[in-house]
């Protein structure tokens, strides 16, 4: 596998792990699924998505663990009345990239079709405010890790 340097984070890494996408590419959406954070994924723009869907990423590497569990750290030292982390870095460390991929896909298909969507007049469930609050809570997590 070659190696090479990447300029944004000057860490040494295959191309074509998932490592590389993670640390180099985009996060392009959050999605919740029965209260339990799915977590979010890197997609290259242009890349091709067969690569990710043939290749099985079955673990994270200990640096993508790492850094990922040290920002929630901070963020609940922050916030400690946020359970939500809590969720987000049980996800990170129980869940493969591919486990995530997967359904992170199936949560978007069914958002797309319009599933899970409250009505305009309706209120938010207490489960959809929960879901939102943590939605919004990884989504700054990700943007003070410039993934966004």
């Amino acid at each position: 596998m070659r190696q090479s340097i990447c300029d944004k984070c000057q860490l040494i890494r295959a191309r074509t792990t998932w490592s590389h996408l993670i640390m180099d590419n985009h996060w392009n959406q959050i999605s919740c699924d029965s209260n339990i954070i799915q977590y979010m994924f890197p997609v290259q723009l242009g890349y091709n998505r067969s690569k990710i869907m043939k290749r099985k990423y079955t673990r994270w590497t200990g640096q993508e663990r790492s850094m990922l569990l040290a920002q929630i750290e901070q963020q609940m030292n922050n916030n400690c009345t946020q359970l939500c982390w809590i969720t987000i870095a049980k996800a990170i460390q129980t869940k493969s990239p591919r486990q995530c991929y997967d359904q992170y896909l199936l949560v978007k298909k069914r958002q797309q079709n319009g599933i899970e969507c409250p009505s305009v007049h309706e209120e938010p469930a207490p489960q959809r405010k929960k879901e939102n609050d943590a939605i919004e809570l990884l989504s700054r997590l990700l943007n003070s890790m410039n993934f966004v």
